[in-house]
């Protein structure tokens, strides 16, 4: 079987070539000087003065107590934030640095109780809020929407380490699947009235950027021990500490991972979304062999959980105080924990079963699928976001499936009539959204 998917031809590759020239030098994010693009802000790696000048309207809208739980709880279980922070009853100091002699880059002041607390800004409606003006007909009326298919897929899928063969089933990639559901799931939101803004149509990058543009970037990173991603030590398992090969990892997911997710989230600051959902699929690390899994499982992510090597990175102490301050956690867990409902109710599939782990924290009592983990992504965009990662790749029924590609109706697949896991999986999204943001009819 071969999944129904489309790929670019050689006439749209050269299109491709073609657009990405004009983008370095049109795009004001890029700029090309003869060498290749070099970054601009906002994809700078370290955040400048006027980054942390922008989070001082968060100024007592927190008390204390609320800090602490989010910081220990929630963000930063790992104390990774300790050499970079200066607490006292008055309010909290970021450090540029660690040391006493460092830099105050921020400077933020806690409310003195619940009564005096400062409103949180939002540009955000929440569901809650959006609740009150639903309407029956088309229940998500004006709710602005942002679809990211995680990964690249097509020609990508191998450099980016999200490409899979299975013995008398064939290849299979994760961009290329979230790719399908992204558009079916565009279509449906807009038919219940969304104002939907999906970061990609093609399985190809986004941004404008090469391999080359990152070599000295990753040089730098490896040598420092530095801002060096959780992907790079498991690709880099067993290679000699000096290899070549290192750098070349290190590149490939600086381009298809790190300054891919941070293009594509930057193009859509402007749209300011209510709500991002990220879409995924799962598999159990079998499937780096291309062995299967047993059973399936789902699994639905919230921001938090910063690692303490992460925290190094000036960058990531930045996207932890912002997500901080900006308190969205109660409504990805209520949109996250609704959609995890209706894939429950659809599959009938367990939880991943994470709790409160070296990547993971637990956010509710009340959802066992919904957890809060230290994903790259859930940083990057603007507002909510929340992580759809759905069904094992690697289960033989659900491979199946996955290789039948999309269709209309239901078909006989795996020995039983059943509509296209990909209606399926973006019938359940759908039906987590109105069960979150729509009046119950």
């Amino acid at each position: 079987m071969r999944m129904s998917m489309k790929l670019c031809s050689g006439s749209a590759l050269f299109v491709l070539a073609l657009t990405s020239y004009l983008w370095a030098e049109t795009d004001p994010l890029v700029k090309d000087v003869g060498l290749g693009p070099i970054l601009l802000p906002p994809l700078q790696l370290q955040p400048e003065k006027a980054d942390w000048e922008k989070l001082e309207i968060f100024n007592e809208t927190l008390t204390s107590s609320e800090f602490k739980r989010r910081l220990s709880g929630l963000y930063d279980p790992f104390d990774g934030m300790a050499p970079h922070l200066k607490v006292d009853e008055q309010g909290f100091s970021v450090m540029e640095s660690a040391g006493s002699e460092a830099k105050e880059v921020l400077r933020i002041g806690f409310a003195k109780n619940e009564e005096s607390k400062k409103p949180v800004p939002r540009w955000y409606r929440t569901p809650f809020e959006f609740k009150e003006k639903s309407q029956e007909l088309k229940p998500l009326d004006g709710l602005r929407i942002v679809i990211d298919p995680a990964d690249i897929g097509g020609e990508w899928g191998r450099m980016e380490d999200r490409s899979s063969k299975f013995r008398g089933y064939g290849k299979i990639q994760e961009g290329d699947l979230n790719l399908v559901n992204g558009l079916l799931l565009r279509d449906k939101l807009k038919a219940l009235g969304a104002e939907v803004r999906i970061t990609r149509e093609q399985p190809r990058l986004v941004s404008p950027y090469k391999k080359e543009d990152f070599i000295n970037q990753a040089r730098d990173m490896i040598k420092k021990s530095q801002g060096l991603p959780p992907s790079y030590f498991t690709r880099t398992r067993g290679l000699a500490k000096g290899a070549e090969r290192r750098v070349e990892i290190l590149t490939e997911i600086l381009l298809t991972k790190t300054y891919e997710t941070r293009y594509r989230a930057h193009k859509m600051g402007d749209f300011k979304p209510e709500i991002t959902l990220v879409l995924q699929h799962n598999a159990t690390s079998a499937s780096a062999g291309g062995k299967f899994a047993r059973i399936n499982r789902n699994v639905f992510f919230v921001p938090g959980s910063f690692s303490k090597g992460e925290l190094k990175d000036g960058r990531q102490r930045y996207q932890l105080v912002k997500k901080l301050v900006q308190a969205s956690t109660p409504f990805e867990v209520q949109v996250a924990s609704s959609i995890a409902r209706a894939f429950q109710a659809a599959t009938g599939f367990p939880p991943v079963k994470y709790g409160n782990s070296a990547v993971t924290r637990i956010v509710t009592d009340e959802n066992e699928y919904v957890v809060a983990r230290n994903l790259a992504v859930t940083r990057e965009f603007m507002g909510p976001v929340v992580v759809v990662e759905a069904y094992f790749m690697n289960e033989r029924g659900t491979l199946r499936r996955l290789l039948e590609g999309h269709y209309e109706g239901k078909r006989l697949v795996s020995g039983k009539m059943q509509k296209s896991i990909y209606a399926e999986y973006t019938d359940a999204v759908v039906k987590g959204l109105v069960e979150a943001y729509a009046n119950p009819k």
